[in-house]
């Protein structure tokens, strides 16, 4: 059995650098275990990871529509566009998108959740892993009372 990892809100404070309100906090130090921030972590990562596959998902839609002229937009990533591709309006009313407006967040949407990605020896890699949740699954957790954080998901 591993020992329960202790993080207090005095600790989580006191690491954002908030050390007045550290040391006014009053309570109970929570406890959490190994097994709640590996599963919290576990789940974090699962979904990240459903919003890359969405991500990915929208890449290949559009290039299997043609991709983006290049002269469309300038800012738009490399991935989507293609030399005989169509404009953005024309490419979003066929993707079902009110305007190209639309397509264009929802672009910008898929491309901050990849550049998310964590690198790894000079690799980005593919998905996230538990392991890059840790820190957000302890706050989570701290956050939730002993009641909350035994329900299962």
């Amino acid at each position: 059995m591993t020992a329960p990892y202790q993080l207090t809100i005095f600790d989580m404070l006191y690491y954002r650098g908030d050390t007045e309100s550290a040391g006014h906090t009053i309570g109970i130090p929570k406890v959490l275990t190994d097994a709640e921030v590996k599963a919290t972590a576990g789940m974090l990562a699962e979904e990240a990871n459903e919003g890359i596959e969405l991500a990915q998902e929208l890449r290949k839609r559009i290039i299997s529509y043609g991709g983006i002229s290049g002269s469309s937009y300038k800012s738009v990533p490399a991935w989507y566009k293609r030399k005989d591709g169509q404009v953005l309006d024309c490419l979003a009313t066929e993707l079902g998108y009110l305007d190209d407006e639309a397509l264009w967040l929802e672009i910008q949407a898929a491309e901050n959740i990849l550049r998310r990605l964590p690198v790894v020896r000079g690799k980005r890699l593919q998905k996230f892993r538990a392991l890059d949740f840790v820190g957000k699954a302890e706050a989570l957790l701290l956050t939730l009372s002993e009641d909350d954080r035994n329900v299962p998901f």
